[in-house]
């Protein structure tokens, strides 16, 4: 089986976000990604699906996590 983290956002900005990330990686875990960010809690359909995105793009292209190793949680 695989570890996995519950649960990372972007409440407290990209840089927290991508140390987070970069720690839970090394430990070989999946995440779970909360639809939070600087602005709050997501309210919306379209913030919801800005902040996966975001978060989608941070996790794979600049920390390495492959797609199938992150679970959205849109609250």
């Amino acid at each position: 089986g695989k570890a996995i983290v519950n649960s990372l956002s972007l409440k407290e900005g990209e840089a927290p976000f991508l140390e987070q990330a970069k720690r839970v990686r090394r430990y070989g875990a999946a995440v779970v990604v909360m639809g939070f960010d600087e602005q709050g809690q997501a309210e919306t359909v379209e913030h919801r699906l800005a902040i996966a995105r975001r978060a989608h793009a941070l996790l794979t292209e600049r920390v390495g996590f492959a797609p199938e190793d992150i679970v959205f949680d849109p609250n």
